[in-house]
């Protein structure tokens, strides 16, 4: 599952983004930039780089990475050591779904933060109206 020399970026569906460097695609599959650049070079991670250049820029669609995680193809060098394949794949998805757990995990919360702080505003605002309604009327001073 190599590559293509020459790549086209767009996928055609100007909603699927583009992961534009390694650190996007570590964080993606919740790996470090050094292990997904370690997948690239042992495991066909499949990257695209501009022109086809060993060094150049590296680019990935999340729906390539996705069908990588589903069919990580078996070369020579790694059917010599397929408990390790095994051991590497499931730690890939394991660590993807709990990094999606993690995300609704911290959307929930947010929600939650947001609904009180809502609260706190509301409740904030009606205390400052019952102590201006306790003093009576202010005068106001003039000079």
């Amino acid at each position: 599952m190599a590559a293509p020399s020459s790549p086209t970026v767009s996928s055609g569906d100007p909603k699927v983004p583009v992961l534009n460097s390694w650190k996007e695609i570590a964080t993606y599959l919740g790996r470090g930039v050094r292990t997904v650049q370690r997948y690239e070079r042992e495991l066909h991670l499949p990257v695209r780089r501009f022109n086809g250049k060993p060094h150049a820029s590296v680019v990935a669609l999340p729906g390539d990475l996705d069908d990588w995680l589903r069919h990580v193809a078996v070369s020579d060098a790694v059917i010599s050591q397929p408990s390790r394949l095994g051991a590497t794949v499931k730690a890939v998805r394991t660590s993807i779904a709990e990094s999606e757990h993690l995300r609704h995990q911290c959307h929930d919360l947010r929600m939650t933060n947001r609904e009180a702080l809502t609260s706190l505003l509301a409740n904030l605002k009606s205390m400052i109206q019952q102590m201006n309604l306790g003093r009576g009327p202010t005068k106001k001073i003039t000079h």
